[in-house]
């Protein structure tokens, strides 16, 4: 299993505020809420799948909403999953 995830975050991300999450990054995270730590805090998260049709047929993307967080178009979002636990840096 894979235990980090980084993207660089995209116009869409900032405007609705959410972090992009690769369909093959999925079994690195919980399927229930979850938390994450950044900067010594801890901010509660899900991921949620959108249905989406930008390309056919009709697919599920995954957004990670994180409550206290705001996404900023072009910064670089790093998670790390060391043991059971989820840090997350922006640069």
């Amino acid at each position: 299993m894979k235990d980090s995830y980084r993207r660089k975050i995209g116009i869409e991300e900032e405007a609705e505020n959410f972090l992009f999450i690769s369909k093959i990054y999925l079994p690195m995270f919980p399927k229930k809420k979850f938390r994450i730590n950044k900067d010594k805090k801890k901010f509660d998260c899900e991921i949620k799948a959108v249905l989406c049709s930008c390309v056919l047929p009709e697919h599920r993307h995954y957004h990670l909403y994180i409550k206290g967080i705001k996404f900023k178009k072009g910064r670089l979002a790093e998670i790390h999953l060391k043991g059971k636990s989820y840090s997350l840096s922006i640069k």
